[in-house]
């Protein structure tokens, strides 16, 4: 967006007087009425300033910066009046949360101030929105490539279960599904202070001692206080602290009591996928979901229903696929281990294929060092793309969803 001012008034001569006076300090478009102005918004046209008349026969000011807003939040919003009500400031207050109230006759300094304070708001705002934007995407990314390569399990594991965390969060309408797929990518940061055989047994479920219990919880919480230090994270954060608190209020953090939906959302569909997760190293996918079923007071009931509701349609969705190793893609699963012609184990099943992961696969099978073919879950969907079939696209990764929340966070900050 230019930084552009647009001028909004129903008078042809107030307009002209505008353009008159400060066509030369400033970019200015006018609209004449508010139906002229929601036309330039509909057409595309995005402004640094908007400054709306309130009074005016087709569409009044309220709802032109109301408008001005909900394209584009950062638009620094004025309104000029000769006359109103108190219910309608506090209606334009409310719905177009204006920067600045100007009433009529204003004089030329002081509406010349209000248009320079409004374009030094807006570029605040921005030079905001990207630097949040800049450091949030680099700090989680940094964070995702420290433990893709610490801890590859457990990376690999976490982006693994974001789909399906994703998918529940989505048939529940949880509105902000990016919380949800950023926490579960680093719901076990913590774990990167634990000794490997601890982690080992954390991912495959088997029980822990109780000093190794202690320290599990606590490395959860620093992998907490880790994110925290993120900006706009910090909701991230506390669904960490809290993936592991049962339904009814028992469980780490013990300091805190809040039970059932006063739990972070995030934090009750990690606790379920999680679980579920680790009870498929002994269970059949029915007799893991029947056993979290009859764990009562552990989960939610909603997120259950919701996680057998996905799983029932990813039943009929997914298949297995005999391919060579050139053939992988980026998110398919690994049906079974991918051994040396030796039969070590060199890739266990249930890993999600990443791009690091398929370059290092294609030049160790280049030189004839792995077993092939190898077996592979891939979702029908993708099956029917090979044979020319539309395919929707892919959810937008965590991080990018993450990042278009900047802009929105940044101005009901301001606000």
């Amino acid at each position: 967006m230019t930084e552009k001012i647009l001028l909004v008034d129903d008078e042809p001569n107030v307009l002209s007087a505008y353009v008159r006076a400060y066509r030369r300090e400033f970019d200015i478009e006018t609209a004449l009425g508010g139906q002229a102005a929601l036309d330039l918004f509909e057409q595309g046209n995005r402004y640094a300033v908007v400054v709306s008349d309130l009074k005016m026969p087709d569409v009044n000011g309220v709802r032109v910066l109301s408008e001005a807003r909900s394209i584009s939040r950062n638009t620094v919003r004025i309104l000029l009046t000769g006359q109103a009500d108190l219910n309608e400031i506090v209606a334009v207050i409310n719905e177009g949360h204006i920067f600045r109230f100007l009433t009529k006759p204003c004089s030329g300094e002081v509406f010349e101030t209000a248009l320079r304070d409004g374009l030094a708001q807006y570029q605040l705002l921005e030079s905001e929105r990207v630097l949040l934007e800049k450091t949030l995407r680099g700090s989680v990314s940094l964070l995702m490539e420290i433990l893709s390569i610490s801890h590859p399990h457990i990376f690999n594991r976490s982006m693994r279960l974001r789909g399906l965390a994703r998918a529940v969060a989505q048939r529940l309408n949880f509105g902000r599904i990016w919380e949800v797929d950023v926490a579960m990518l680093f719901s076990q940061m913590g774990c990167m202070l634990l000794s490997p055989e601890i982690v080992e047994k954390v991912n495959s479920g088997a029980p822990l001692t109780e000093d190794e219990l202690a320290m599990y919880y606590e490395n959860l919480e620093n992998g907490s206080r880790l994110v925290g230090k993120i900006p706009r994270l910090r909701p991230v954060a506390k669904a960490i602290e809290y993936q592991n608190k049962n339904y009814d209020g028992s469980g780490p953090p013990e300091k805190s009591k809040v039970s059932g939906n006063s739990i972070p959302f995030p934090s009750r569909v990690i606790k379920v996928i999680n679980d579920y997760d680790k009870l498929l190293t002994r269970l059949s996918p029915v007799k893991a979901l029947t056993f979290l079923r009859n764990s009562r007071g552990k989960y939610d009931p909603l997120v259950l229903s919701a996680l057998a509701a996905e799983l029932k349609d990813l039943g009929d969705k997914i298949v297995d696929k005999t391919i060579q190793i050139r053939e992988l893609q980026v998110d398919m699963i690994l049906a079974e281990d991918i051994t040396t012609i030796q039969g070590v184990v060199v890739v266990p099943k249930n890993t999600l294929v990443t791009e690091v992961l398929r370059l290092r696969l294609l030049e160790a099978a280049t030189r004839s060092l792995l077993s092939e073919p190898i077996t592979v879950k891939i979702r029908l969907a993708a099956h029917a793309a090979e044979e020319g079939a539309p395919v929707d696209p892919d959810p937008q990764p965590a991080v990018a969803a993450a990042v278009a929340t900047v802009e929105e966070q940044s101005e009901e900050t301001s606000a």
